[in-house]
């Protein structure tokens, strides 16, 4: 497992469904999801943060691309992925 276990508690806190199903799979193969640390360990403390601190909430969409190529260039980019061309046509995607 890479990642510290702070690591870890983030993105169980980012996503809980995915951490839940981990927690699945441990008690399946019972075995810890990192040596000496279980999964139901790593979302018990990311539950603590989130009843201490409240939920995480993911930054919009495209805000680190934003970073590299302004927010115009990811507007352009964001809106061909959704399909708008921005002028009420619906772009066309090769298959």
């Amino acid at each position: 497992m890479l990642g510290c276990e702070a690591d870890v508690v983030l993105a169980a806190r980012l996503r809980p469904k995915k951490a839940a199903q981990y927690v699945a799979v441990e008690a399946k193969v019972r075995a810890d999801f990192k040596h000496g640390l279980s999964m139901r360990e790593i979302v018990a403390r990311a539950k603590a943060l989130d009843d201490e601190h409240g939920e995480l909430q993911r930054p919009p969409r495209g805000t680190a691309l934003s970073g590299y190529v302004g927010k115009k260039a990811t507007s352009k980019y964001l809106a061909v992925l959704s399909g708008d061309v921005g002028d009420g046509r619906r772009a066309v995607r090769a298959a």
